[in-house]
């Protein structure tokens, strides 16, 4: 399984977060893959923006709630995942449990952006939530962290590479990741082998 940073530790020393570097930035796929991270003109990514085929819409915006602009703060719900929270502030993130993995990539917009709009290969800073999709747990967080991360689509998991291209800056977006499109068998901190992740992924900027 060949990495797609020649170096993972300049991964690490560039964020100074290690489980930051193992969960997104080493990019490493399945031993299916042999180590090639999936094509970002897949036909995932190139469905409509945020919105993967067979996605579900986004339910209805729970009542007399308002993000930081005074417009109703969105609640989607997809594959037994709900995502909930103000604009501009870290989501909660909730998994039914019992609920099948989906087997191909899900990218939902929460809420579009109005900014640039990130294209295959392109950099961005994000912030992100990712938890499991078996149960919930919180394996990653940048909120939690205090600080987003900057980085390129070339140098994190093919589910990034596909289900961000085409989202616009200020926006937010719901991927459900599956292991082939992750790290497959491999294990991580906080990540066990086969997993379904799922990310919660604010685009703060577009920045090549």
């Amino acid at each position: 399984m060949a990495h797609v940073l020649t170096s993972p530790r300049a991964a690490v020393a560039a964020v100074a977060t290690p489980l930051l570097a193992l969960a997104l930035l080493t990019g490493c796929g399945s031993d299916s893959q042999s180590g090639n991270a999936a094509s970002p003109t897949s036909a995932t990514s190139e469905t409509a923006p945020g919105n993967a085929s067979g996605s579900p819409a986004a339910s209805p915006t729970s009542p007399g709630t308002t993000d930081e602009s005074g417009a109703a703060a969105p609640t989607v719900t997809s594959n037994g995942v709900t995502v909930s929270g103000n604009r501009g502030e870290q989501p909660k993130v909730t998994v039914t449990p019992g609920e099948p993995a989906p087997a191909e990539l899900v990218a939902l917009d929460i809420y579009p952006g109005s900014g640039a709009e990130l294209e295959a290969g392109g950099s961005g800073v994000f912030e992100y939530e990712g938890v499991l999709f078996s149960d919930g747990t919180t394996f990653d967080s940048s909120w939690d962290r205090g600080s987003p991360i900057a980085a390129t689509l070339q140098r994190v998991i093919p589910g990034w590479q596909e289900g961000l291209v085409g989202m616009q800056a200020g926006g937010r977006r719901l991927l459900i990741v599956p292991p082939d499109l992750a790290y497959g068998v491999r294990a991580l901190p906080g990540i066990p082998p086969n997993s379904t992740l799922v990310f919660v992924v604010d685009l703060k900027e577009v920045t090549g």
